[in-house]
């Protein structure tokens, strides 16, 4: 019975933040606090309670070093005009006709390359919608293609934080899970882009102005060696190499090309990637600020508090009546049928993708014995579908960086397709079998 009201006021105190605003990390350190309480009246003592949260984080303190290494390798793609030089070389072979299908394919490369979703939201989003403004294109369908492409790469990318999160959680290893993740999301990617083709066709699109590029190859001295960090993360990761190695090849390759091509000097480097890359042009500032250690640490701080859940619901029995109801919504709508609804709540009422995962695993283990499988599964529900609820900051910061209505998430395809076109899969081999 306690353990019920700890729950209910626990989601409580997260609709709570999420109405008013409120920063994430005090909801979770408030939630923190709740369970410690629980975990004391449950008859654990202080050192035991505090040794599940520690377990809990302890189990993802290598993805740390990597988040942190991700800060360092997005500032050095800034620094060095890397991303610069992708959005204006691309852009300008866009054919306006295929102007909404090219951004769900950009973005869908973009978020591949560097793995983060509001970084390329900021970037290859923002330079999209400027764009199909300027044509007067449908901006809520061009919202959703960046929304969908964004968490192509968000989901399945080597660089991505919330996948290095999920196979830190599941214990699996990231490139296998990402072989799993494309083979499942393929036919949704072809539905998503034949949509977008359809869609965003059209005879009265006006001209692309594409002047807003300009402000790269003003600020930035670009050539083709800009595209090589990011062939390194491309081709080393293909060789399957650790996931690390990879982005310190990249890291490097990026720091030669800012000293030699953008004349950055130690003192530019070691700022850059501590604090994030800051342009001294206003307008450029608002496409390429970002990157660092410092940009990570909130994210550091979100992913250990919710590793701190883990330990708890791990040690302690609070989580069994909603095992239950998840255990009989599997038999009576497959196991990934009861996966969707699992995410859909946990998404509802977690401020973040990295508490909702958290929560689906463990209220899922029971049912999904298969650790790959289980990883899948988690990855085609619980880290895409809080992109559908716009209260949920993976859907509502993407949306206000690009300046996207609510009324996008209509139109993000594949986020909306991979999990029905996987429910329907499950579907059809439950009754084969």
């Amino acid at each position: 019975m306690f353990g019920n009201v700890v729950l209910i006021l626990f989601v409580g105190l997260l609709v709570v933040c999420i109405s008013f605003n409120i920063d994430v990390i005090i909801a979770l350190l408030l939630g923190i606090g709740l369970f410690f309480i629980y975990c004391v009246k449950q008859g654990m003592s202080v050192k035991q309670t505090l040794s599940a949260m520690r377990e809990g984080s302890d189990k993802i303190a290598n993805v740390v070093a990597v988040f942190l290494t991700i800060g360092v390798l997005t500032a050095s793609w800034r620094m060095s005009g890397t991303i610069a030089y992708i959005i204006y070389k691309l852009i300008p072979f866009i054919n306006p006709n295929y102007f909404v299908v090219a951004t769900f394919l950009l973005c869908s490369a973009m978020s591949m390359m560097i793995g983060t979703s509001f970084g390329t939201a900021a970037s290859m989003g923002v330079i999209c919608m400027v764009i199909a403004k300027s044509m007067g294109l449908n901006e809520a369908l061009v919202g959703g293609a960046v929304l969908s492409g964004i968490y192509v790469g968000d989901r399945t990318s080597p660089m991505s934080t919330i996948a290095i999160f999920v196979c830190a959680i599941t214990n699996t290893d990231l490139y296998q899970n990402i072989k799993n993740m494309l083979k499942s999301g393929l036919v949704p990617f072809i539905l998503t882009a034949v949509l977008y083709f359809i869609l965003g066709f059209g005879k009265d699109i006006g001209e692309m102005d594409i002047t807003i590029l300009s402000i790269f190859s003003d600020n930035y001295n670009l050539n083709f060696f800009m595209i090589l960090p990011a062939l390194a993360i491309i081709i080393l990761s293909l060789l399957r190499l650790d996931v690390k190695i990879v982005m310190f090849t990249s890291i490097i390759i990026a720091t030669a090309i800012s000293v030699v091509y953008q004349g950055a000097d130690i003192i530019d480097l070691l700022n850059v990637y501590v604090f994030g890359y800051k342009a001294q042009n206003a307008e450029l500032a608002k496409l390429m600020d970002g990157g660092g250690l410092v940009s990570m640490l909130k994210p550091v701080i979100i992913v250990l508090l919710s590793s701190a859940y883990f330990g708890v619901f791990d040690k302690t029995p609070i989580l069994k009546p909603v095992k239950m109801l998840v255990e009989k919504f599997s038999r009576r709508f497959t196991v990934f049928g009861s996966m969707i609804f699992t995410a859909i709540f946990t998404s509802a009422i977690a401020c973040s993708q990295a508490l909702a995962t958290v929560l689906t695993y463990q209220l899922t283990i029971d049912i999904q014995k298969d650790k790959y499988d289980h990883a899948l599964d988690i990855e085609n529900t619980a880290v895409i579908l809080p992109t559908i609820l716009p209260w949920n900051i993976a859907a509502a910061i993407p949306l206000t960086t690009i300046g996207a209505s609510n009324e996008s998430i209509l139109f993000a395809f594949f986020i909306i397709l991979l999990p029905i076109y996987t429910f329907i899969k499950r579907i059809i081999k439950r009754e084969n079998i």
